[in-house]
């Protein structure tokens, strides 16, 4: 579905524009100095910023950076943080493409790539952010412990994803194909109901958290709360550090 143009988006964007990064290639290899040393880490397609803001508000000692190139969508992620009051997450419009352009070797700990367009046609594989292309983009901007989180709902897209990061030498782990199922059986298992949060249905699900402090995106709430499964996978560069946290 097109996304409606927004009103008053240039006064709207104006009143959050503390929160945007403009050229953001002039802090290639210098983010650490907005970051004040934290870790940083990266969404690509923060879509209307329910993930980024949860995440970074409940991870103060992670800096956080989202990206987004759909400005009538971008300026309810910006609206969010700003509410928010948050001082560890800044946006950037433009497309993924341009990510060698905006950091350096070794920057970025973490990428999270939620609910990406599987662009299914064959024709547009290129496309997609689990393509070879990209996956070369973000082995050069990892730091040497850094990874890859994907979350989708689209089967095809995950098995495409798995197959291309083995083919192109990436170390995948933790892959499920039902994340909130998965979830829930731990929880019985422990004789618990509590998931973590108040988001969902009656028994609590989908949590407000999922593994690792992620916020639950917009589409996997509603996905997870009509029993669409989740899929969800870490990957690390072959050259990364195996002795990760």
């Amino acid at each position: 579905m097109r996304m409606r143009k927004k009103k008053n988006l240039a006064s709207r964007m104006e009143r959050v524009r503390s929160l945007l990064v403009e050229n953001p290639e002039r802090f290639s290899g210098s983010w650490d100095k907005l970051s004040s040393g934290r870790p940083l880490h990266l969404e690509i397609g923060c879509g209307k910023g329910k993930f980024i803001t949860e995440t970074a508000s409940a991870n103060p000692n992670v800096f956080f950076v989202a990206l987004e190139k759909i400005a009538d969508v971008l300026v309810m992620a910006m609206e969010k943080a700003s509410r928010e009051g948050l001082t560890n997450v800044l946006f950037i419009r433009s497309d993924a493409a341009m990510l060698e352009e905006y950091f350096s070797s070794g920057e970025i700990t973490r990428i999270y790539l939620n609910f990406s367009d599987p662009w299914p046609s064959k024709r547009h594989q290129k496309r997609r952010l689990t393509s070879e292309g990209f996956l070369n983009i973000y082995r050069k901007i990892l730091s040497g412990d850094g990874s890859v989180c994907l979350k989708t709902d689209n089967r095809d897209f995950f098995e495409f994803s798995v197959r291309e990061l083995e083919r192109c030498g990436w170390r995948v782990e933790n892959v499920t194909f039902d994340l909130h199922g998965a979830m829930q059986q731990t929880a019985a298992s422990q004789g618990s109901t509590d998931t973590g949060g108040d988001a969902g249905n009656s028994n609590g699900y989908p949590p407000a958290f999922n593994p690792e402090g992620e916020a639950v995106t917009e589409y996997e709430q509603r996905f997870a709360s009509m029993g669409v499964p989740i899929c969800r996978l870490v990957a690390f560069p072959a050259d990364a550090d195996i002795d990760k946290p």
